[in-house]
């Protein structure tokens, strides 16, 4: 026999397929059957053209609608996200601010009038007209301009 690539041996690749132990059936129908079965289907009375247009109407009109729904519901989410990031500016403000102004105390406190004099400044830029901070600020700047022979 000899060699005849890929190790399979002559037997192996001359062999007929398996028979297949069942067929399926074929059925064939009628012998002639009558293709022209548009003429059994009931008549439109309105054109094709129109129909399709309606549809094309009703379609152009939901989907607006449903358009116009997400905008509007897309603004108000956008303005209670606005307020929501307003809110919570203003309420890190106020967490920052007293903060500064409770670390400026203790630090005048300890008489260290630098780090209170920049506590201070710093609380006075996040609120600049409030009345406590730059009373403290001036009076810090004051002790320092003492201290320091100014």
């Amino acid at each position: 026999m000899g060699y005849m690539g890929f190790g399979m041996q002559k037997w192996i690749y001359n062999r007929n397929p398996r028979k297949k132990l069942f067929e399926k059936r074929r059925f064939h129908g009628l012998v002639n059957i009558n293709n022209n079965f548009k003429e059994f289907l009931p008549k439109r009375k309105v054109d094709e053209s129109s129909q399709n247009k309606i549809i094309l109407y009703l379609i152009v009109f939901v989907g607006l609608f449903f358009t116009t729904t997400s905008i509007s519901n897309f603004i108000d989410y956008s303005k209670k996200f606005e307020e929501y990031k307003m809110k919570q500016k203003e309420n890190n403000n106020t967490k920052a601010f007293n903060f500064l102004i409770k670390s400026g105390k203790e630090n005048l406190s300890n008489n260290k009038l630098q780090e209170a004099y920049y506590d201070f400044k710093l609380a006075e830029e996040i609120f600049p007209n409030h009345l406590t901070v730059q009373n403290l600020k001036n009076e810090t700047f004051y002790m320092l301009c003492e201290n320091e022979n100014y």
